[in-house]
């Protein structure tokens, strides 16, 4: 502590923590020096991690469908972005945006020299060179590593990967980074240990990385301005949020304060308004920085969510992002919604589109359908959340590599359903709680399915909820189709004050017919696919670390919790 009683000049402070640094090193190595029977030995994928005995903290056996996951999709990504270098369009259109980055920079604050931090890691990160492989080259940063099992994969598992950076902030974690490094004879040179704060490692390290992996203990939040600075033009995000139950409404307050968006309790899509309201987030990050959002896979896995985002650069783009976002309306009674975006476009000559403020409410003060009163969620994410060729991709490879993933079969429905989304169709119908809402005997997927597109419209199933009802169906039509269900299959009167009431008191516009179209069927019976696998026997998240490698106490991370947020 004396070092903090001696003047700044000559960095005198800098030196003394580097070398206090190194002894508290040495002191970690001494005192966690234990025999190898003192170690459990980890095989996952290609990698093996050793951790002692009794400590199950930096090892989370269901977050393997994570980690197969993450590394599926920057094995795509890297293909994409080896076709991209062979189509000369996209080759010059990252050029103009490489020069619009260089004549914005001399106009911007000057960047951070070197520090500590890079000097202790040796980070001369070099620039991504092209090559005749079919590999492009990666540089990669996993921001929160813990034991470094991750990153290990990564690198023998993705071919090509030039650089990676495996960071933790904590000294045991760290320690344990460099044994399994060492342990799995990965070359010190390509794959480097960092101690240090990861916002602080990414904004000294802006437009480095090919792939940025950020996956914390709860919220992610306070690590999405550094990282759409940190990656490069085009470069992959990997997102996880574990903080669930503040996206999904139990604290608007909080999402609030977190993500800038409210969140409601909105039982029939609330996964897949939590993906949108971080999409939103991150996206309005970018925006600061004249940079944009390209989503490629967006999913809600056990008690977490999991996004693949890409990140380019172009101020043209970025103007287009107040379409891509607004409100949700969603009434109180029978959980219609609908939506409000933020702005609007239009033509204006020579190629170029004038933004105007949009225009509401979509809705008036009390539902059309129910009578009820709505409340209102957001701004979040409208745009498209999957890119299907891309994920149909994920899903080819998993299913021609399935060795190669301990969760291959569950990675392969998962996939199934998020390529098979309606595509421009935010959020989703339940059809339990139409059901529910009326009173009735619940139709079947098939008999519902084959209603909406006997009326004209489309219809998918989500990723989240093997009942839900995806479609670009207005909801008059939705609730039209169960009116006529309801005549079909009748029940006892409701209450005068129930929203049942005063939806079966308007009589349907059309005429319903539920006879099953071939292929509505959407059952594993007949597709053979189980898109929707029980979850697994160690579901759940584990203690949330503390310094030293074990787990804290509830009382400490409720007192945790309190002081982020």
């Amino acid at each position: 502590r004396f070092m903090y009683w001696l003047p700044v000049r000559h960095g005198r402070r800098r030196l003394i923590k580097n070398f206090l640094t190194g002894i508290q090193r040495r002191v970690l190595r001494t005192a966690t020096a234990m025999t190898d029977d003192d170690f459990e030995i980890i095989s996952e994928g290609k990698a093996n991690i050793r951790f002692p005995k009794g400590n199950k903290v930096f090892y989370n056996e269901a977050q393997v469908v994570n980690r197969d996951i993450s590394i599926a999709v920057i094995k795509m990504f890297q293909e994409r972005l080896h076709g991209e270098k062979e189509n000369p369009r996209v080759k010059r259109r990252r050029l103009r945006q490489e020069r619009f980055k260089t004549s914005s920079s001399t106009a911007s604050s000057p960047s951070f020299t070197s520090s500590e931090i890079e000097s202790e890691m040796k980070m001369d990160l070099p620039r991504r060179r092209s090559t005749s492989s079919e590999h492009e080259p990666l540089r990669i940063l996993e921001g929160l590593s813990a034991s470094g099992l991750r990153s290990i994969r990564y690198f023998l598992e993705i071919p090509g990967v030039q650089r990676l950076i495996v960071n933790d902030l904590d000294a045991t974690a760290v320690e344990s980074i460099r044994e399994n490094i060492e342990f799995n004879g990965l070359p010190q040179a390509k794959v480097i240990p960092s101690h240090a704060d990861v916002n602080e490692l990414m904004l000294r390290s802006k437009d480095s990385f090919d792939v940025i992996d950020i996956d914390p203990y709860g919220s992610a939040s306070l690590f999405l301005n550094p990282a759409v600075q940190s990656i490069s033009n085009g470069g992959l995000l990997c997102i996880t949020c574990t903080d669930m139950p503040v996206l999904c409404g139990k604290d608007p307050e909080t999402c609030w304060a977190r993500y800038g968006s409210m969140a409601t309790r909105s039982p029939p899509f609330c996964h897949e308004m939590a993906l949108r309201i971080v999409l939103g987030a991150l996206d309005r990050h970018a925006n600061i920085h004249k940079r944009y959002i390209v989503p490629l896979m967006s999913l809600s896995i056990n008690f977490y969510i999991r996004m693949f985002v890409r990140v380019f650069t172009s101020p043209k783009e970025t103007k287009k992002s107040c379409v891509k976002s607004g409100l949700v309306y969603q009434c109180l009674g029978c959980h219609s919604f609908a939506l409000q975006r933020m702005g609007k476009s239009q033509a204006s000559g020579k190629g170029n589109l004038k933004f105007k403020p949009g225009t509401g409410p979509p809705v008036p003060p009390n539902c059309t359908i129910c009578g009820k009163t709505h409340q209102i969620s957001g701004p979040v994410w409208l745009d498209n959340i999957q890119d299907p060729e891309f994920v149909k991709k994920v899903r080819d490879h998993v299913a021609e590599n399935r060795s190669s993933y301990a969760s291959s079969d569950r990675l392969h429905g998962m996939l199934t359903a998020a390529s098979e989304e309606l595509p421009d169709a935010p959020f989703f119908y339940s059809i339990p709680h139409l059901a529910t809402t009326l009173h009735c005997t619940t139709p079947s997927y098939a008999q519902l399915r084959s209603a909406v597109i006997h009326a004209g419209y489309q219809v998918s199933q989500s990723h989240t909820s093997p009942k839900a009802l995806k479609t670009n169906a207005p909801k008059e039509v939705i609730w039209d189709i169960m009116r006529c269900w309801v005549r079909d299959h009748p029940i006892k009167s409701p209450s005068e004050s129930s929203p049942c009431h005063a939806i079966l008191a308007q009589e349907p516009k059309l005429k319903a017919d539920f006879s099953i179209i071939k292929g509505t069927d959407m059952s594993s019976k007949r597709t053979g696919i189980k898109k929707f696998v029980p979850n697994s026997e160690h579901w759940g998240p584990k203690s949330r670390a503390k310094s030293g490698g074990s787990s804290a106490t509830k009382r400490e991370r409720d007192s945790s919790s309190t002081s982020a947020e």
